[in-house]
């Protein structure tokens, strides 16, 4: 982006955008994807995806669907580029989209709304059982309300049933649509005994920092002396790497980190000459 960018509304410049592209680390992919124990059944989303680097190895690692959403349209572009360049777009797909504006309807209906420029409106999207984000304290703050909304409607009922959404901080009214489609998302997941280890619901996943302990330091954003807003049961077992996980509605951490299968032994020189290469 650059200073032409600054007034384009579609733009990780622009005033819309939460934060500004910054590809993510290399090294930090492969922690946040173990740590979101994702499986073919799943679907996956990426709020800020940028140039959608970690849906495609999560596409090629796991063979889950994936979909990222950005502000930014060059980003978009050049994600999709990507996907086409590996064979990924039955599996990768890329919507320009305002985070600010996305609803909890949006999210579990796949169906951007007034998020997406007008254009693309009609397009639907398949519901996530997974959202991952790699963003700051500030980005975070302002999409908090939206997350907890989604997460808290979403999980297990007492009667086995899911939850419709609800009208709250993400908007969004509860529907037979909505209800359906975590459903039957959802369903897909527990059917594939992996995931969300037959626990229905949605898991977040947050890199750099924690949704339970957010620092916004600009005004009147959930600032350095405000009470938390909203209550949310983090898994802090891949901390070490800046991975924090809010498991699915019912599931406590300890039990989402006791699940998350341990990472692969490291090969020995004499297994690694013989071994097959692998594209990374």
């Amino acid at each position: 982006a650059n200073a032409l960018d600054a007034d384009e509304p579609w733009s990780a410049a622009g005033p819309r955008s939460v934060a500004p592209f910054v590809p993510c680390a290399s090294g930090r992919v492969a922690p946040a994807l173990r740590a979101a124990r994702l499986c073919p059944s799943d679907v996956l989303w990426d709020l800020g995806c940028g140039d959608g680097r970690l849906l495609h190895q999560a596409a090629l690692q796991y063979g889950c669907r994936c979909v990222g959403i950005d502000i930014d349209t060059g980003c978009i572009a050049e994600a999709r580029r990507r996907a086409e360049e590996q064979g990924l777009s039955n599996l990768c797909q890329f919507q320009v989209g305002d985070l600010l504006s996305l609803t909890a309807s949006d999210l579990t209906t796949g169906r951007l709304g007034e998020a997406a420029p007008a254009e693309s409106r009609g397009r639907v999207l398949p519901p996530p059982t997974a959202l991952i984000m790699f963003l700051t304290g500030h980005g975070l703050s302002r999409i908090a309300g939206l997350l907890h909304d989604t997460w808290r409607h979403t999980g297990p009922r007492a009667d086995g049933g899911e939850d419709g959404i609800a009208v709250g901080a993400g908007g969004g009214d509860g529907g037979g649509d909505v209800a359906e489609s975590i459903a039957g998302v959802v369903g897909d997941n527990r059917n594939g005994g992996c995931g969300g280890s037959g626990v229905g619901g949605l898991r977040i996943v947050t890199c750099m920092e924690a949704l339970d302990s957010l620092l916004d330091y600009e005004a009147g954003a959930g600032g350095l002396f405000d009470a938390p807003a909203y209550a949310w049961p983090v898994c802090r077992a891949f901390a070490p790497d800046g991975i924090f996980v809010v498991p699915p509605l019912g599931t406590t951490p300890e039990e989402w980190a006791a699940a998350t299968p341990p990472l692969a032994p490291l090969l020995s020189p004499a297994a690694a000459d013989v071994s097959s290469p692998v594209l990374l």
